[in-house]
């Protein structure tokens, strides 16, 4: 089959050599895109090839149909985004050219096909924003995940139906986009003689990617409209997508909570035995996807413009073609070569990798007064956003003047910080003595589902496959809270979470879950200041729960805390940097195995967080720190503790040794501590119970560590 898309009657585009000679076609069908009504459906004859079939001007796609050679198909047209958009004239047929999407007017044919057996209904699935354009009468409530997908991106069409004043700020945020572009040099307009040449050949036409515009207000429909445009490279089709290097470090959690526990002993003068206060900053580098230069790359890459309707009424990107000179937004490997970028500013302003973390850098300076290098700065990004962390003795123009920035926040009492998606508070509860409070209220307030009585046997009832996206959606955001701001919810999610054998009842606790953090919203978790340094503790809270999950696995939980020196001997505050709630890879074949399992989990990470903090301290790569700061493992279970602390421990199942020798290669012997239960705050990331979820959660808002009666 050949198509051919038709405007106003007036064909634009004939049969291109070498593509099919008119003399194979043998039939022809014609359809009105708008209505998907067929116009005719008949023998083709050459001598009405370009006849109007209505009495008004409409838009068509005529199908030519032919049998040069059995099970070749030539298109001219191509189907993106429910937007038809034809092939260069330079087309002959070959496979080299995509179809990505379907569009939703062939199915409107279909239906008016005498071969359409149907009720209109159950076929409609593909439908996109169609469905939910605003003023649409029969508009229904958009889904958790139809309102996360409107909130990413507005379809250019329904920018359209919503008035002139708010497509006039959209086609300023295109124009101000190709602006963008022009400031980095990223592309390179090509004339139209030489981007010809290209279209004509063979070889340098797979290297040419297409090209959209995605618009979105960043406000997501609550204040003032902040539209925003980003003109996006189809990097699916890039040509050498298979042998880009792809690999690009994002910082990890531990990172940062390390770093705001700097930030915190700094600013109350407790930090590395020194007396100066530190600051937290915030930055997001503008237009940071279009900085670095392409690497890898065997011959040229071209970009075809945009042509939707808010880029032609900014008119932008006017050029027929265009030469990719560096970074493009879409492209596979953008991302890697803005770290890349990132890296080397930051490296040649004297920055330092982390070795535990690539994102994580530090910096060292002599100011005036001192005789040697100390610490200034920790910096974490995260793609574009930057979270500082420095003394007051350091200048800050000295990373400003690396990038041109855009938003920017000093972390004050009156001013807090947004930073991944959370909310970075500063609060003081006495005269120059101050913490941190660590929220995500905003996306907490984004979350829906009620729970409901139910009755034993729907609680017990998997659930049907049509709530499968429902509980991966209310899963999904409450494993994201729980990872980032609230371990209160963890062992909830973790235990209700079993795919496809959920039941209503776990499903309902998960609702549960999420009316706990709605109304507990504002309240997240404290970071209290603890002084860091060589005297610094890392304590680690372990707790198992036997053969309580799936296959008969126990639940581990495991949080870390750094603690000053007389946490051994005084009830003390602590600060939270790492915590974990998750199954046992193995079935337990007792308690104590379970506990032994969960310990050897806790003390892993926590080393990893000692390593971490200790490179920080003393400048050198982790792996050759002989001095480490002294870690303590806290635990209820009492045959744990015995074990721990002997000197070789009488253990009948043989697996759960190894668990307990690895954990005795970071912990002493004096370093093992016994709590009561009603003090093994870890408990709360092992069981679903609300009590207990209420009691942690109390505890969370400032954490003690009580490690004697």
């Amino acid at each position: 089959m050949w198509a051919r898309l038709d405007f106003d009657n007036q064909v634009l585009k004939t049969t291109h050599a070498p593509g099919p000679r008119k003399s194979s076609i043998t039939h022809r069908r014609v359809i009105d895109v708008l209505t998907g009504q067929v116009l005719r459906d008949e023998e083709y004859d050459p001598q009405f090839d370009e006849t109007s079939f209505t009495s008004t001007p409409c838009t068509t796609i005529t199908e030519l149909w032919f049998q040069p050679q059995p099970n070749v198909t030539f298109n001219t047209l191509i189907c993106e985004n429910d937007e038809i958009h034809l092939l260069d004239d330079s087309f002959d047929g070959s496979e080299d050219v995509y179809m990505p999407s379907s569009c939703g007017n062939f199915f409107k044919v279909y239906q008016n096909s005498a071969d359409y057996v149907g009720d209109g209904q159950s076929d409609d699935s593909d439908a996109d924003h169609e469905d939910m354009r605003v003023g649409h009468h029969a508009q229904p409530k958009m889904s958790r995940i139809e309102q996360k997908a409107m909130d990413k991106e507005l379809p250019w069409q329904t920018i359209l139906e919503r008035g002139p004043e708010v497509i006039e700020k959209f086609v300023q945020a295109a124009k101000a986009e190709e602006e963008s572009w022009k400031q980095w040099n990223s592309v390179r307009p090509l004339p139209p003689d030489e981007a010809q040449r290209i279209f004509d050949s063979p070889q340098l036409r797979k290297r040419i990617l297409r090209s959209r515009a995605a618009f979105r207000d960043k406000a997501k429909g609550v204040g003032p409209l902040k539209p925003k445009c980003r003109i996006v490279a189809i990097g699916c089709q890039d040509p050498d997508l298979f042998s880009l290097n792809r690999e690009c470090a994002t910082p990890t959690r531990q990172s940062e909570y390390v770093l705001l526990a700097f930030y915190i002993a700094g600013k109350n003068s407790l930090l590395l035995n020194r007396t100066d206060k530190w600051v937290l900053w915030s930055g997001d580098v503008k237009t940071a996807f279009l900085q670095g230069r392409q690497e890898g790359r065997s011959a040229p890459l071209y970009l075809a413009p945009p042509r939707d309707g808010l880029c032609l009424r900014a008119k932008i990107f006017t050029s027929p073609l265009y030469e990719i000179l560096g970074n493009v937004y879409g492209l596979a490997n953008a991302p890697r070569t803005w770290s890349l970028e990132v890296t080397k500013r930051l490296k040649g302003a004297g920055y330092e990798q982390h070795s535990l973390d690539r994102q994580l850098y530090l910096h060292w300076g002599t100011p005036a007064g001192y005789k040697s290098p100390i610490l200034l700065s920790l910096c974490i990004v995260y793609v574009d956003d930057f979270l500082l962390c420095h003394s007051e003795l350091y200048d800050r123009n000295h990373m400003l003047e690396l990038f041109k920035w855009g938003s920017q926040q000093e972390l004050s009492v009156n001013e807090h910080i947004e930073f991944k998606g959370k909310e970075i508070r500063l609060r003081t509860d006495s005269p120059g003595h101050f913490y941190l409070k660590i929220t995500q209220e905003k996306f907490i307030d984004s979350l829906t589902g009620e729970s409901s009585k139910l009755s034993k046997e729907k609680a017990k009832t998997t659930i049907d496959a049509s709530d499968l996206s429902e509980l991966r959606s209310v899963g999904g955001c409450l494993q994201w809270v729980a990872g980032q701001t609230r371990p209160d919810v963890a062992a909830t999610v973790s235990l209700s979470s079993r795919g496809g054998k959920t039941t209503y009842g776990e499903l309902n606790n998960m609702y549960l879950a999420v009316e706990h953090l709605k109304a507990t919203r504002s309240e997240g978790f404290c970071m209290m200041p603890v002084a860091i340094n060589e005297a610094t503790l890392v304590a680690t809270y372990t707790d198992s729960s036997w053969a309580n999950a799936e296959g008969f696995a126990s639940q581990h939980g495991a949080m870390t805390l750094l603690a000053p020196p007389t946490a051994t001997e005084v009830e003390t505050v602590g600060c939270l940097i790492e915590w974990k709630s998750s199954r046992s890879t193995r079935v337990c074949r007792s308690t104590l195995a379970a506990e032994a399992s969960a310990a050897d989990m806790g003390v892993d990470r926590a080393a990893f967080l000692n390593l971490m903090i200790c490179e920080i301290m003393q400048r050198q790569p982790s792996y050759r720190i002989q001095k480490t700061l002294r870690m303590l493992a806290i635990t209820d279970c009492k045959s744990l503790f015995d074990s721990l602390s002997a000197e070789n421990p009488n253990v009948e199942d043989k697996r759960t040794i190894i668990n307990i020798r690895s954990t005795q290669q970071f912990i002493s012997r004096d370093g093992v501590r016994w709590v009561p239960t009603e003090v093994q705050w870890s408990d709360g990331l092992t069981k679903i119970s609300p009590i207990l979820l209420r009691t942690y959660h109390h505890w969370l808002q400032k954490p003690v560590l009580k490690l004697r009666e």
